[in-house]
C-alpha cells in the first residue's frame, strides 16, 4: 500500500466517522439536519456506502476489517431511519412567524391502512440547516369514521396562532396544541 493510498484511507475514515458521530451527537441533543431529514437520511447512508466501497478497493488487511465493523455499526443506526421513511414517508410544511424571526417545520403523514389516523411532529428550524423537535413524541390524531374532516380541521399546520415571539398554537380536531420555542 502506497503512502498516497494511506492518506486517502485516513481522510475517508475521518470524514465518515466525523459525519456519523456528528449526526449521533445532534440526535442525542434533540437536533437534526434539515437536508438529511427531508431526504430520509439517504445522503449520509450513500456517503457511508461509497466510503465502504472505496475503502475495500484501496486497502487490505486487518485494518480494513476494523474499519468496516466500526462504520458498519454506525451505518446500522442510519438504516433504521431509512426503512421507516422509505415505506411510510413524511410530508413537510414550513410556517414562518408573523415577525419573520421563527420558522416552524411540520412533519406529517396519514395512516397507511385507513387514512383516519394522522401523525405529526413539530420542529423549530434553527440556523437555517438544523431542526429541534418541539414535540416530545409523535402526535397521533385519530378521528371517527363517521366524520370526513378537512386537513385544516384535523391539524391546521398552515395557519397556527402565534402568541408572542416564542409560543405557537396549532388548532386540531382534538383541541389546541401549544408549543414553546427557544
Amino acid at each position: 500500500m502506497t503512502a498516497n493510498n494511506k492518506k486517502i484511507i485516513y481522510y475517508l475514515v475521518f470524514i465518515v466517522l466525523f459525519m456519523n458521530l456528528f449526526l449521533l451527537f445532534l440526535y442525542s441533543i434533540n437536533y437534526d439536519v434539515l437536508l438529511f431529514k427531508k431526504s430520509s437520511y439517504l445522503i449520509p447512508i450513500f456517503i457511508n456506502i461509497i466510503a465502504l466501497i472505496l475503502l475495500s478497493t484501496i486497502s487490505s488487511g486487518n485494518f480494513l476489517v476494523t474499519l468496516v465493523i466500526i462504520i458498519g455499526l454506525l451505518l446500522l443506526l442510519l438504516l433504521k431511519a431509512l426503512f421507516t421513511q422509505l415505506f411510510h414517508p413524511y410530508s413537510y410544511e414550513h410556517v414562518t412567524s408573523p415577525i419573520n424571526n421563527k420558522v416552524i417545520l411540520t412533519e406529517y403523514r396519514k395512516s397507511l391502512l385507513d387514512g383516519k389516523v394522522s401523525f405529526y411532529r413539530i420542529y423549530q428550524v434553527k440556523f437555517v440547516v438544523f431542526t429541534k423537535q418541539l414535540t416530545k413524541k409523535e402526535i397521533v390524531i385519530d378521528y371517527p369514521y363517521t366524520l370526513d374532516p378537512s386537513q385544516k380541521e384535523i391539524f391546521d399546520y398552515e395557519a397556527p396562532e402565534w402568541r408572542g415571539e416564542n409560543t405557537v398554537i396549532f388548532h386540531t380536531i382534538e383541541g389546541p396544541r401549544r408549543f414553546i420555542m427557544d
